[in-house]
C-alpha cells in the first residue's frame, strides 16, 4: 500500500503517511476521549439511518477519517467519493476496519452519491459548485484555510523546532500547516531558518518540494521581494495567510493590540493559531501540536456531528 500510494501521489511518502495514521490513532481513537465526545453529543444505539455522503480532501492522507467517524458514531450510513490522490491509505484503513469485524454501512462512489446531505471539503472553487449543485440538500462545506503562528521573539529552540514540524509536516499541505507568521518588531527571520536548516533535511530531499522552493526563490528575486532563502523554506513578507509550497509568509507586528487587529483581519482564513503562550482574544495550540487535532477541534469551526445530527 505504501508503496502504491507514493507512486500515485509523491507526496505521500512512508513518512507522511505513517505521520497520519499516528495522529489519528493518538487523537481519535482513545478509548476515554471517544465516550467524553460521543457523551456531548448524547449518542446512543438509536437507530438514525440518514445517508451521508463525503466529499472527501486529498491533501493529506486519510484527511477525511474525521467525517467518516462522525457519521458512523451517528449510526449514519456512509457514501464517500474519495480524491484520486489518497485513494490507496483510504481504502487501505477503511477496509481493516471492516476486517476487524466493526460493523457499519461504508461504501465508496466514483461519482457524486446519492444522500439526505453532504460533507464537502476542497478548494474554495470546489465548494462553491458543489454547493450550487447540492442546493436541494444540507451541505456543510469546507474551503481552503491554513494555520498560522505568532511568535514574541523569547521562544527557545525547543519550541521553535516544534514549530518547524507545524510547518513542514506534510511538505505544508494540509489546512493545519502553518503559512504564516506573526512577528514582533526587529524579529530576524534568519534565526528561524538556521534553527530549522538542519533538522529538517528530509524536505530538502525531496524532489517536488524542491522544484517549488527553486521557483519561490527565483520568483521572488526577480520580484525584489525582502525573502529569507537561506533554508528548507522560502520566507517572505506578506499579509495573505495562504501561501504557495516551500513558501511561508511573515509579517511584523508593533504590540499586542496591533497583533489582535491583525488576527481579527484574517481569522476568516485561519484554521488555528499556534503560539508559545496563550493570546488574549483567540484560542491557540501549542507549537508542534497543530498538527494533532482532537475530536472537537473541526475543520473550519463547525461541528460536524451537530450537522449530522440535526440538520
Amino acid at each position: 500500500m505504501l508503496e502504491k500510494a507514493e507512486v500515485l501521489n509523491p507526496w505521500f511518502t512512508e513518512r507522511e503517511i505513517r505521520r497520519s495514521l499516528r495522529a489519528i490513532s493518538e487523537c481519535y481513537l482513545n478509548e476515554r476521549i471517544l465516550a467524553q465526545w460521543l457523551e456531548e453529543y448524547g449518542i446512543s444505539d438509536g437507530t438514525r439511518r440518514n445517508v451521508v455522503g463525503i466529499v472527501a480532501a486529498g491533501n493529506i492522507p486519510v484527511v477525511s477519517f474525521h467525517d467518516v467517524l462522525c457519521a458512523l458514531a451517528c449510526n449514519a450510513r456512509v457514501r464517500i467519493k474519495l480524491s484520486h490522490k489518497d485513494q490507496p491509505v483510504c481504502r487501505y484503513v477503511y477496509r481493516y476496519i471492516e476486517q476487524e469485524g466493526l460493523a457499519f454501512d461504508f461504501a465508496e462512489t466514483g461519482e457524486l452519491p446519492v444522500a439526505d446531505k453532504f460533507i464537502v471539503t476542497g478548494s474554495d472553487i470546489t465548494r462553491r459548485d458543489l454547493q450550487s449543485k447540492l442546493s436541494h440538500v444540507p451541505v456543510l462545506a469546507r474551503g481552503h484555510r491554513n494555520a498560522v503562528a505568532v511568535l514574541f521573539g523569547n521562544e527557545s529552540g525547543t519550541e521553535l523546532m516544534a514549530l518547524g514540524h507545524d510547518v513542514f509536516a506534510y511538505y505544508g499541505l494540509g489546512c493545519r500547516n502553518v503559512s504564516k507568521l506573526y512577528l514582533p518588531s526587529g524579529f530576524d527571520p534568519c534565526d528561524l531558518l538556521e534553527n530549522w536548516n538542519a533538522s529538517f533535511p528530509w524536505v530538502r530531499e525531496h524532489p517536488l518540494y524542491v522544484r517549488h522552493f527553486k521557483y519561490a526563490k527565483a520568483f521572488h528575486t526577480l520580484m525584489r521581494s525582502k525573502g529569507v532563502f537561506s533554508g528548507p523554506v522560502a520566507l517572505v513578507p506578506g499579509k495573505a495567510v495562504p501561501s504557495a509550497i516551500a513558501t511561508l509568509h511573515f509579517e511584523y507586528f508593533s504590540d499586542l493590540a496591533d497583533l489582535n487587529l491583525r488576527l481579527r483581519a484574517d481569522v476568516g482564513s485561519v484554521q488555528c493559531i499556534c503560539s508559545a503562550r496563550d493570546l488574549s482574544e483567540f484560542k491557540s495550540v501549542r507549537m508542534g501540536q497543530a498538527q494533532f487535532p482532537g475530536l472537537f477541534d473541526y475543520a473550519d469551526g463547525m461541528d460536524t456531528m451537530k450537522f449530522i445530527l440535526e440538520s
